[in-house]
């Protein structure tokens, strides 16, 4: 993840990444990631879809 994904996550879990955890982590805040990426960031809509694609590879093992 670059360094400012790492800090939009900082920022919504106010928490440090190191110290956030699966139980802090919700549908909510994914959501708000993938909508800063796309509108703050301008990632395109494919790049967005490979950071989610990312997440779920991550959640499911």
């Amino acid at each position: 993840m670059q360094q400012i994904d790492r800090l939009h996550v900082i920022d919504l879990a106010r928490n440090h990444p190191d110290k956030l955890c699966f139980s802090k982590i919700s549908r909510k805040m994914v959501e708000e990631f993938l909508t800063w990426l796309e509108d703050t960031k301008n990632y395109s809509i494919s790049t967005r879809n490979q950071r989610l694609a990312a997440l779920h590879a991550f959640f499911r093992y």
